[in-house]
């Protein structure tokens, strides 16, 4: 028998390892999706009273009959006095429409309610607790709608959807998507939707989650006008459960009765000192 070169051993032991690599197991443990926290239970430890009840499907919320207020707000950013001296309310069912020219205030202000920004002198208080004492809380009671549509391009409309409600402890992405007429849609990547359809996937959060209170910042931007007109039944259909809207806008969103805030009117026009 002759005997094995070193160069064939050797190549017969390389070939030997790697074949006890490739069949060995995966020790890894497999990648297990936790659902989130809920940030804010529906059960409020507040000694609030709540009034008015509204229903979506099995999801039961309850809404305050207290009011959301802003006193006295001053806002700055930079050197930039933005606006002083500005108050605001609004009650259970009602509207506040903001208005005054570009560059006046009403995302900075919009974004004060919302607890994404401080205000520098003033207080904001919904049922009559200032909302910075518990931002986390606050912040779960409302849906902000801003210019971006917050829409993660990898991710299915229905996903996307999904998983806003996973973030707030529960919701109905279905009906969601059925509101803005997004349903035959629900499979397809953000990605590949229009600005419109983007638009009405942002907005489908307002139905998916039932929150108090809703900010919309220029809401009907791309929007066609069954859109406009599925977004104007969807605001009613808030404020008659007792739900309360704050927006800046220049379409006709049914705000006739709508209290108006001219947000110019507290313009600051002087540099602040640093």
């Amino acid at each position: 028998m002759s005997e094995t070169s070193p160069l064939r051993r050797r190549l017969t032991l390389t070939a030997s390892r790697t074949a006890l690599q490739l069949g060995r197991p995966n020790r890894r443990p497999p990648i297990q999706l936790r659902r989130p926290p809920l940030l804010c239970p529906i059960a409020f430890h507040s000694p609030l009273r709540f009034d008015i009840l509204a229903s979506l499907g099995n999801l039961r919320v309850l809404f305050m009959s207290e009011p959301f207020t802003g006193e006295n707000l001053t806002c700055i950013r930079g050197d930039r006095l933005v606006f002083a001296g500005l108050s605001f309310e609004v009650t259970a069912g009602g509207a506040l429409l903001l208005t005054g020219p570009n560059g006046s205030g009403k995302t900075s202000l919009l974004r004060l309610m919302a607890g994404l920004a401080a205000q520098s002198d003033g207080v904001i208080r919904f049922g009559g607790e200032d909302v910075r004492e518990d931002l986390i809380a606050h912040r779960a009671n409302l849906h902000y709608v801003a210019h971006y549509d917050a829409a993660k391009p990898a991710l299915t409309a229905y996903e996307n959807l999904a998983f806003w409600t996973a973030m707030h402890g529960g919701g109905d992405a279905d009906a969601g998507l059925a509101a803005f007429d997004l349903s035959p849609l629900s499979g397809v990547p953000a990605r590949f939707l229009s600005a419109g359809q983007k638009r009405r996937l942002a907005l489908a959060r307002l139905v998916a989650i039932r929150t108090e209170i809703w900010l919309l910042d220029e809401p009907s931007v791309a929007l066609d006008t069954a859109s406009l007109d599925a977004l104007r039944s969807r605001i009613a259909e808030h404020r008659n459960s007792g739900g309360m809207v704050v927006a800046s806008t220049h379409a006709e969103l049914g705000f006739e009765d709508a209290a108006t805030l001219d947000v110019s009117a507290f313009n600051g026009r002087e540099a602040v000192p640093i």
